[in-house]
């Protein structure tokens, strides 16, 4: 008596196949998707200034082309603000690194609260702040520009019992269609260096000026 050999089941066979390359295929997808999320959070990461929260000068370059880029295309117009601490490095030398961070940390607070959500707040340098107000014209800058001013210049820490005041000089920058990043920055450097190099004396009349 012969025996009859069993079929072979292809298409069970290929079914499984097909089944675990759609397994594969999921994983990889996922694993894809853990990637980009993981690519995005270290590229806004590097957007950011770790010390203060506030963007950076890579992230502000961005904002800044963008911004230029819709003054071209759509007509509209804005305004830069630098701001420089003066005797910077004095706070470091004096009272430590950790009270210069907590300066750095109060300016670029009060900076994001006296700009609007739209605009950018920035530290660009050491001791250097930007601020790009979007759709502002050029008087909306300097009237923006000086609440910045004096709310800066009235501003003191508490630093182990002792009191560190505040300074800064404010520089502005009107951009429109034809302006372009270096031309803005330097428009906006040599302003603040005016102030800076003035005999005006913030720290004269700072009690008059406090604030809050």
């Amino acid at each position: 008596m012969r025996h009859q050999e069993a079929p072979i089941n292809g298409s069970g066979d290929a079914n499984g196949e097909l089944c675990r390359a759609e397994r594969e295929l999921e994983q990889l997808r996922s694993q894809l998707q853990a990637q980009a999320a993981r690519i995005a959070e270290l590229e806004t990461l590097a957007k950011r200034d770790q010390m203060t929260g506030v963007f950076n000068r890579r992230g502000f370059d961005e904002h800044l082309e963008a911004s230029l880029s819709a003054a071209r295309t759509e007509n509209k117009e804005g305004v830069l603000i630098f701001v420089d601490l003066d005797d910077f490095k004095e706070v470091n030398d004096t009272h430590g690194h950790q009270a210069g961070d907590r300066v750095l940390q109060t300016v670029a607070r009060l900076l994001a609260e006296h700009t609007r959500e739209q605009d950018v707040v920035a530290r660009i340098g050491g001791d250097e702040f930007a601020a790009l107000l979007i759709d502002a014209d050029l008087d909306d800058g300097m009237r923006r520009a000086q609440e910045i001013r004096v709310v800066l210049n009235s501003q003191s820490i508490l630093w182990n019992d002792r009191r560190i005041d505040i300074s800064c000089s404010v520089g502005t920058a009107h951009y429109h269609a034809d302006s372009c990043p270096q031309a803005l920055m330097s428009e906006a450097d040599l302003d603040m260096y005016a102030e800076k190099n003035d005999s005006f004396d913030w720290r004269a009349i700072k009690s008059g000026l406090r604030v809050g």
